[in-house]
């Protein structure tokens, strides 16, 4: 029997408390249910590929699979794919109808174009083949204490998109776009301040030490992940066999241990832990203060995202922002709902 092997590399490091462990258990089935036609090497954040070269890696072949983002390598690599980093995508049903819808018009041929296959798609927690969660904002966790944005002011912060770092900038701190794994090193050397992270920051990134402030913004953050594959990988592989690894893939999304709100729940457990013991201050916005941040946020990054699109060479990016919108407002008109529950 001939054995194909995958090389997959993942967000999530080997040592993370979430992510690591169930894609390896989604290797596992896809092997299981191949009868061992199929092995899955799974490795963790940069172990294999730094983070921002994943996209030509598996264009090259040598990764046949990630689980990454489109903020990975930045503005001018996928242009149509960059738009799910702005926070104004739906969510719940209507944005699992979104995501598809711009899967479908644009995001597979500009993949496919770069030299790999989309197998689930996400824009905001909701996936193009209709499952969704709760989606997110984002804090300042942070090395020393900032009681007030005015006390933040130039705080150097990073952020792991693009937009979220421009959104830092809006509100009056120094945004710098940084991969998941130069967070620790880089707040450890004294390179930042502080980093922009959901509540699961401290206990999925182990940064219980160098972060114990957290200044509450509540940026919500926009963002798209996805699984890719090679494509020529895509093409050799029997459909029965392709089918399995889709199935697989998109159930690694839907694995309860995966759900975003079961998780916040842990991570706000945790953190309240390191409150109680004295090792980690919450700060809250006053409502004036969060008025001017949304404010800044509603009335700037739209009108960023394009300039700096088309500096990365994307001269249509208005236009195609004004069709996203126009496909985004259709869904919302239909009456398709968003997701139920609160923010996380």
């Amino acid at each position: 029997m001939k054995q194909t092997i995958l090389k997959y590399e993942t967000l999530a490091a080997s040592n993370s408390p979430i992510g690591f462990q169930e894609t390896l258990d989604t290797a596992k089935r896809i092997n299981e249910r191949t009868n061992g036609e199929v092995q899955v090497e799974v490795y963790g954040v940069g172990e294999l590929v730094p983070e921002s070269k994943i996209f030509h890696a598996v264009a090259s072949g040598q990764l046949d699979m990630a689980f990454t983002w489109s903020g990975t390598a930045g503005p001018g690599v996928l242009h149509h794919c960059d738009v799910g980093q702005l926070p104004l995508c739906p969510t719940g049903i209507a944005g699992c109808m979104f995501t598809k819808a711009l899967v479908d018009k644009y995001f597979r041929s500009e993949m496919e174009a770069f030299g790999f296959t989309p197998i689930a798609y996400e824009i905001n927690c909701a996936h193009d083949f209709g499952f969704f969660t709760a989606n997110y904002y984002v804090q300042v966790w942070s090395k020393k204490m900032y009681a007030s944005l005015k006390d933040a002011a130039g705080a150097r912060v990073s952020a792991q998109v693009g937009m979220s770092g421009e959104a830092l900038s809006a509100i009056g701190m120094a945004g710098k776009v940084m991969t998941y794994a130069e967070i620790n090193p880089a707040l450890s050397a004294d390179a930042i301040d502080g980093t922009l992270l959901p509540c699961l920051g401290p206990m999925y990134f182990h940064l219980d030490d160098v972060t114990p402030y957290c200044l509450e913004i509540d940026y919500p953050e926009g963002n798209d992940d996805f699984t890719i594959m090679n494509t020529k990988t895509y093409q050799s592989l029997p459909t029965d066999i392709r089918n399995i690894v889709i199935e697989e893939v998109k159930w690694l999304m839907m694995d309860p241990r995966m759900d975003r709100a079961a998780m916040a729940g842990k991570a706000r457990e945790y953190n309240d832990a390191l409150v109680k013991a004295g090792k980690l201050k919450i700060i809250k916005l006053t409502p004036s203060e969060k008025a001017w941040c949304k404010q800044q946020w509603e009335g700037k990054l739209v009108d960023i995202w394009i300039r700096n699109q088309m500096a990365a060479g994307f001269k249509d990016a208005k236009a195609y922002l004004d069709d996203v919108l126009k496909i985004r407002d259709s869904i919302l008109t239909s009456g398709l709902p968003q997701y139920p529950g609160p923010i996380v």
